[in-house]
């Protein structure tokens, strides 16, 4: 969709339009018609220091070099094993050169969620056909509603993220309820986090959070490399989530799909970071 967008920018941009342009007449500078489905942005700004930094020159007057927006796409709903809750949108990096010209566009497919998972509800014949897409057209309009999907993770398949993120909302709800998922926990020694009995679990499940994950890789189990593809009916993944200041934390989730999503194994860790 985006292969043809560098010719649609009309005219070079200039930092200061890149601050101060509404998002709606940016994204058309920059993408031509395309930019119609966009609903948010991220504008240049100042490296700000996080952490221990060199000292720096303080940052001159005015806004920051343009080299670089991405563009957030409206969201649409999807579903995957029966469940609703899910929506999909793109994310869409654009590089400028010196005059502002763009010279690079890449959309990367993101996933999120409203906020909650519902089951789909059954039925049979053509009735039940127009429940569930009466579901559906409800469900869609909420994700469409979203005034940002900036929050939104990007995935390699799409499909994968979905399944990470349902797999992290029923790890959750497991681990603040004591469900039939059984969740491993290991924690480094140097962090002093108790883990391991059913409290120490309820104790971490905040941090087990759909609206914590920052990245989802799909893994060999055996070699816990990147992989993509595999089987329709299974994987499992590698989950990052946005951790306390000086930790790392990563659910490393199995899974099959037959009806529904089962999560088949289910390992928590945090490690120490040192900066």
């Amino acid at each position: 969709m985006f292969a043809t967008l560098l010719l649609a920018a009309t005219s070079a941009l200039t930092a200061q339009e890149a601050q101060t342009l509404p998002v709606a007449e940016l994204a058309q500078r920059t993408l031509g018609a395309t930019g119609a489905i966009v609903v948010d942005a991220d504008r240049p700004k100042w490296p700000v220091c996080v952490g221990m930094c060199p000292p720096a020159e303080p940052h001159p007057d005015g806004p920051p070099p343009l080299t670089s927006l991405t563009f957030y796409t409206r969201a649409s709903a999807s579903s995957e094993a029966g469940w609703l809750g899910l929506c999909r949108a793109s994310a869409v990096d654009v590089g400028f050169d010196k005059a502002g010209i763009v010279i690079s566009v890449t959309q990367r497919t993101t996933v999120g969620w409203l906020g909650a998972l519902t089951r789909e509800k059954a039925g049979s014949g053509a009735a039940g056909a127009e429940v569930i897409i009466a579901q559906r057209k409800v469900f869609d309009e909420r994700c469409r509603a979203m005034p940002t999907t900036r929050q939104f993770v990007s995935a390699f398949g799409p499909l994968d993220g979905e399944r990470a993120l349902i797999a992290v909302a029923l790890v959750h709800d497991s681990m603040v309820k004591g469900g039939p998922i059984h969740v491993t926990c290991q924690v480094d020694f140097f962090v002093r986090q108790p883990c391991g009995t059913a409290a120490d679990l309820r104790a971490l499940a905040d941090d087990v959070m759909v609206s914590k994950i920052t990245s989802i890789e799909q893994i060999d189990p055996r070699t816990g490399q990147f992989v993509t593809g595999g089987a329709a009916d299974s994987g499992c993944y590698r989950i990052s989530l946005a951790q306390p200041f000086g930790s790392s934390d990563q659910i490393n989730l199995c899974l099959r799909i037959t009806n529904t999503l089962t999560v088949t194994r289910a390992a928590f860790s945090r490690n120490r970071v040192i900066y």
